[in-house]
Formats: structure tokens, sequence, C-alpha cells
């Protein structure tokens, strides 16, 4: 592992770094069980088809009208580029990133699993230092049966407010599913805390998405997103083209050509340059790898022939690092606001381990990231009584796993597990729509009768850079 030291679908609704969620976890001091903060067994990111290598025939199957896959053999052969000379390295490690995002969002399903460690560090408030960990997980399963997604998110640590931290700790949390197809989009969040991670002694760990489970409101009540909600409203039909005129984005002659940005937003902070939000043309891709002149000199690329893994080893340059990075910046910015509003911040460490299989489909990726500021910075909003602090940094250890097979990307499998309620015709009467639109679990596996395979092939091969030593 290296590290760097320094200072349209409508459906995908989420960035990479969203899972971070601190800026709404929201508090209450009503009774909540205490949460299971097992350790995620590595193998919960192989359950199923999970960074499994697509065939070449289901590739052919679910690539889109007009687009194609380009594997990584054909960059190969029409760059030159060797893999066993390292002067080619950089060349190959921003191409490859490049012809796997572009390959993402040529696909009509995949799956999308993060989860992440984060923590937040405040130095020298009223309260003295603070330490917060949340402890997170999103998933989005995209296929022809529509979407379903998840995050569940879990305070792990609040150090820094004496044996209150600990006390209210499990009152912190951010719980939602949601599904979303032709004919209706249901959403519910659940009540604060008491979000449960499990480990390897627990039976029923790979029966839930990354070994996370939260219970989720049954009544149905037909209202926005407030705590225990639960509601199902009619799909929103697609708006006629808008006749704003969008920046136009400059050419790209190969799949594996540096990438476009897509900024989407901008997050402000006081006394402080604006951060920015958005992603390189897919939803995970929130940092720019694809120009070879970011990287530095160890960026790496290994090819396991065996298996048809290509592994990247990103390090990106000190003086680029916020080009490279600036999305990813922002989302941490953005998504600790709430705790701490850094100022100017820096990035302090940056680690990318990126696998790809010579389909040019992306298989996982692994990071670990740390933005700090030395500056005074406000502390849970500022004002009066908060006050200000002497700084502080935000960061997280995540792994992202992703899937493309049919059982994988079904939603309604999903639904089938996780949210059995849309199988009832009685909510969809109380939502005044028609109950036709009520989903068929017919031939699919309830709970009780789910049997998930863990592919122990490949999760033995995994190294996982993201436990802390």
């Amino acid at each position: 592992m290296t590290t760097l030291k320094s200072r349209k679908t409508k459906f995908i609704i989420c960035s990479v770094a969203i899972v971070l969620i601190i800026s709404v976890l929201a508090m209450t001091f009503v009774a909540c069980k205490d949460p299971v903060l097992g350790e995620t067994p590595d193998e919960a990111f192989f359950v199923n088809d999970l960074q499994s290598n697509p065939s070449a025939e289901l590739l052919s199957k679910i690539t889109k009208e007009g687009e194609t896959i380009v594997p990584v053999s054909e960059m190969l052969s029409s760059t030159g580029w060797d893999i066993n000379n390292s002067a080619d390295a950089k060349n190959i490690a921003s191409g490859i990133y490049a012809l796997a995002v572009t390959n993402y969002g040529n696909v009509t399903q995949s799956v999308y699993m993060l989860m992440t460690d984060a923590t937040v560090d405040v130095k020298g408030s009223r309260l003295g230092d603070i330490k917060v960990g949340v402890k997170s997980t999103y998933s989005d399963w995209i296929g022809k049966n529509g979407i379903f997604s998840q995050t569940i998110s879990g305070v792990t640590k609040l150090e820094g407010i004496g044996s209150l931290g600990d006390k209210i700790k499990s009152n912190f949390g951010y719980n939602i599913q949601s599904f979303t197809n032709d004919n209706f989009y249901a959403f519910r969040r659940g009540s604060n805390g008491g979000a449960n991670f499990y480990g390897n002694d627990y039976k029923d760990v790979y029966k839930y998405i990354m070994g996370a489970q939260h219970d989720f409101p049954t009544k149905y009540i037909n209202k926005g997103g407030e705590v225990n909600s639960f509601y199902i409203q009619a799909a929103e039909k697609d708006e006629e083209p808008s006749d704003t005129e969008t920046t136009p984005q400059p050419e790209r002659e190969n799949a594996w050509s540096p990438l476009n940005r897509y900024q989407t937003g901008v997050v402000k902070v006081e006394n402080s340059d604006d951060y920015y939000i958005g992603n390189y043309g897919a939803n995970f891709a929130v940092y720019d790898f694809s120009r070879p002149e970011y990287l530095a000199d160890n960026t790496s690329v290994k090819y396991d022939a065996v298996n048809d893994i290509y592994t990247l080893n990103i390090v990106v340059k000190e003086e680029y690092v916020d080009k490279a990075c600036d999305f990813a910046k922002g989302s941490l910015v953005r998504d600790t606001n709430s705790y701490i509003s850094l100022r100017n911040a820096v990035y302090t460490e940056c680690t990318n381990v990126i696998e790809v299989y010579g389909s040019g489909m992306i298989k996982s990726i692994q990071k670990i990231e740390t933005i700090a500021s030395d500056e005074e910075c406000d502390v849970l909003g500022g004002g009066a009584f908060w006050g200000t602090c002497k700084g502080g940094s935000t960061g997280n250890r995540a792994i992202v796993a992703f899937s493309y097979s049919d059982n994988d990307t079904d939603a309604v499998r999903l639904a089938a597990l996780y949210f059995t309620e849309l199988g009832d015709k009685s909510y969809f009467e109380k939502a005044k729509l028609s109950t036709d639109f009520a989903l068929n679990f017919e031939g699919y596996p309830t709970f009780a009768e789910y049997n998930p395979v863990v592919n122990t092939e490949l999760a033995d091969m995994f190294l996982n850079i993201t436990k802390e030593n």
C-alpha cells in the first residue's frame, strides 16, 4: 500500500461520499436499543455475484444501445503500453481508470455497494477535543425491474464529552430504504439509533446487506422524509427536455481518454475557498485519476493473469491532489459541516486501490483519505454557544463492491427480502394508487428462505487495506 502525504438516470441519487451522511445525523433522547458494532467480515463484499467477473455474454446483453464495452486489452494494443514496463505505469493506471468509468456508464444494470468508517476530529473547542466515529453502508441495485436503495448509518464513537458520549451515541443514526420503478416510488426512514453491524459471530450476517440491519417502519404515513415515515407515490414522468444550455463537454477520442468534469454543486464555508461537488461520468467517480500527469511515479499496476484482474495503486502528486480529488474533498466537507466547518482544508492522506477486470468492468475500490484544517473553524454550526475550534479533520476508510448479474441487479428480489410491504396491495390503496402496482414476489425467496452464497475463492484473495492497524 502506498500513501500520499501532503498539505441518466434520475435514479442515481448519491455520489460515493454521501454515505458519510454525518451532516444529517439527527439526535433524539428517546430510548433506543444499544447498537451492535461487530467487525464486518470481508466475505460480506463477496455475497452471491458481488465482485465476480461478468461474462462476455452478460456484457453483450446489458450494454446500452449504441454503446460498447472496451476491454483493457484493446487499450493496450491500441496504445502500445506495456504492463511490464514501469515507465508506462502512470499511462496504464489512468487509462484503465477512465476505461472503467466509461464502461460503467454504458451498462443498463449494476450494483454499487459501499461501506464507510468515517471520523471527525475537533481540536480546541469549548468542550475540548472531540472525536466522532460513524459507520455507514450505502447501496444501489439498478436493473430492468427498478432500483432498490438502502442506507444504514450509526455512531460508533463519541469521545470528548465524558461518559455522556457512551450514553447518547446510540441515539444517532440515519436509516433509509427506497424502491423505484416505472410505476411508483416508495420511501421509508427508520427511527434514529440502534443501527446494527453484524460480525462473523452472527449466523445471519450475510443475509443483510454488508451485515447492516435496522428496523424500518411498517406503518404507512404518507409524508416526506421525516423520521419514522413511510410513503408511496406515483412515479414522476420524464420531463420535457429543458431549453437551458448546458456546458459543452470536450469530445473524448477513446474510452480511456481523460474524463470530463461534471460539477453539480458548490459548498460554501465562511472565510474559506469554495468546495465543489460532482463526478467524472459515474456516481462512484469523484476522483480524476484519468490524467497521467496527476499521478506520482510510485503509482503502480499489477495484473493477475489467472483471475484477469488489474490492480491499480493510485498515488497523486502533491501539486495535483486538489485537482484530482476536488469533488471528494467537497463531499467530505459538506457531509461533516454540521460538526465542523473546515476552512481551506487540505489533503493529508489519500490512498486508492482499485481493481478492474480485463473486460474493463470495475470490481472494487478501497480508499483511505483525510482532509484537515489548522484554521479556526465553526463547531456544530458556530454561534454564541458552540463557538469555534482550533482546527480539525475528517476522513474515511471505505470499500466499494460492484456487480452486474441479473440476480444481483433485480430490485424486486431485494424488495422481497427487505421491503415486503411493497407486495401488499393495502399499502397502495392507502396511497390511492392502483393495486396493480403492488410487486409480485412469487418465485422470490423470503428472508427466512434466503440462503446467500459467499464466493470464498474471491474473498480469500482480497487484501483489505481499510482495517486500522
